[in-house]
């Protein structure tokens, strides 16, 4: 079913209620006014309750969460190991989300939009040591299962699935960035700390099953293996400059601009072909790389030359 059709109730409820308000400011007789407002708050309310029927068939994004552990009963957590859990848990998710949302800049501020897209809602508590549903809140694209709440459940469930494996943890790293896997770290950590056991089930609307379960030697083997990953990111910039200095033994360069003087590395032959333009101002093509160390948060920054605009 396409959301096109959830969107339609929408709108007739929207026209329905700006219909109620004129009608009710219209100077007509009292008698025909209130039959034409009946009709018109039948028709509303029949737009509601399809509405609501809609909410509750379709696009639910539910996972199931179940907690367990030396301090945990039937039923019954710690209020500490609770809130802990629930706390990093969304915070992976919004991480997740904005990673999601904002391709070209994995790592930036997660806004009020992300935050309100994925605030995910505790529905139902059972036993068992102790379980809970958290769900999503609908929105029309959930039913076209092709949203950000729909694929941040998605990268979620790949990157427990990854578990300590550390080729897949870099690829995952480069994925989604450094404050999401920051965020999964900080997840385990809390796990790991509270003696509590976790379990994760997540059936999507496609009807794909997909069940995580820590285990306390695989939590800590991924945790270890976190604190070993950095994440390499690249930006493409054109600079203004002058090449002020060669080495082509070194392939190394110093390019001076107005704002900044940048030392980096190019190859070979792209050095050689410049030896002609030292000292000249023209526009420089480069790739700046930032390497960051999850672990302990350090940058380190690299230019690469890689060629000029030889019409400037």
């Amino acid at each position: 079913m396409s959301n096109n059709f959830f969107r339609s109730i929408e709108r007739k409820l929207k026209d329905t209620n700006e219909e109620i308000n004129r009608t009710s400011k219209l100077d007509i007789d009292k008698n025909i006014k209130n039959l034409l407002l009946t009709q018109l708050n039948e028709r509303k309310e029949e737009l509601e309750k399809e509405k609501l029927k809609m909410n509750e068939l379709y696009g639910k994004e539910q996972i199931k969460l179940t907690i367990s552990g030396e301090n945990i009963g039937k039923g019954e957590v710690p209020i500490r190991i609770l809130a802990d859990t629930l706390t990093n848990i969304q915070n992976m998710i919004d991480c997740i989300a904005n990673s999601v949302e904002n391709k070209s800049n994995k790592n930036k501020r997660i806004n009020k939009e992300v935050k309100n897209s994925t605030q995910f809602i505790l529905k139902e508590v059972f036993e068992g040591s102790f379980g809970m549903i958290i769900e999503a809140p609908f929105t029309p694209d959930i039913i076209d299962n092709d949203n950000i709440t729909t694929n941040t459940c998605k990268k979620m469930f790949n990157l427990l699935a990854c578990e300590n494996n550390e080729d897949k943890l870099k690829i995952a790293a480069k994925d989604l960035g450094y404050k999401t896997m920051n965020a999964y770290r900080e997840f385990l950590r809390k796990m790991i700390n509270s003696n509590a056991d976790i379990k994760f089930e997540w059936n999507s609307n496609s009807g794909e099953k997909n069940v995580w379960k820590s285990d306390k030697d695989s939590v800590k083997q991924t945790i270890n293996k976190i604190n070993t990953i950095q994440i390499e990111e690249n930006e493409l910039i054109q600079k203004l400059g002058k090449l002020t200095k060669i080495d082509i033994m070194k392939d190394q360069f110093t390019i001076t601009c107005e704002d900044e003087v940048i030392n980096g590395k190019a190859d070979f032959e792209i050095l050689l072909g410049m030896k002609n333009i030292l000292n000249t101002s023209k526009e420089f093509y480069l790739t700046k790389k930032i390497y960051r160390h999850i672990n302990t948060g350090k940058e380190k920054e690299e230019w690469i030359l890689t060629g000029y605009n030889k019409e400037s």
